[in-house]
C-alpha cells in the first residue's frame, strides 16, 4: 500500500531537494534502461518459451521503475508548482502594498493642497 507523506523545508533547500529527487530518477532510469536492454538482447538472440515467466518478470521490474519514475516527477512538479504560486503571491502582495503606499502618498498631497487652498 502506498502512503502520501509530505514535510516542511525551508525554501532555499528545495533546490538541493529537487537535486536529489531527479538523482533518484535518473537512477531508476538507468536501471530500467539496464534491464530494457538485458532484455532485448535475450528475446533478439535466445527466445525460449520456457523463460516466459522471466521475461515478465523483468517486464514488470522495468513497468514498476517507470511508475516510481513517474511519482518522483510528480513530486517534483507539486513542488516546483508550490513554489511558483508562493513566489506569485508574495509578488501581488508586494504590488498590492506599493499600491497602498502610493495611494497614501496621493491621499496626503491631497490633503496638503486642500489645506494650503483654505489657508489663502
Amino acid at each position: 500500500m502506498k502512503v502520501k507523506i509530505s514535510y516542511t523545508i525551508e525554501d532555499s533547500e528545495i533546490p538541493n531537494e529537487l537535486a536529489k529527487f531527479v538523482k533518484k530518477i535518473g537512477d531508476k532510469i538507468t536501471k530500467s534502461l539496464e534491464t530494457s536492454e538485458e532484455l532485448y538482447k535475450k528475446l533478439s538472440t535466445s527466445f525460449n518459451t520456457e523463460l516466459i515467466n522471466l521475461y515478465l518478470s523483468e517486464i514488470d521490474d522495468i513497468r514498476n521503475n517507470l511508475t516510481k519514475t513517474d511519482v518522483i516527477l510528480s513530486d517534483c512538479h507539486e513542488i516546483l508548482d508550490g513554489l511558483n504560486n508562493l513566489l506569485i503571491q508574495q509578488h501581488q502582495q508586494q504590488l498590492q502594498q506599493q499600491q497602498e503606499q502610493k495611494q497614501q502618498r496621493n491621499e496626503v498631497v491631497d490633503t496638503n493642497i486642500n489645506f494650503e487652498g483654505t489657508n489663502e
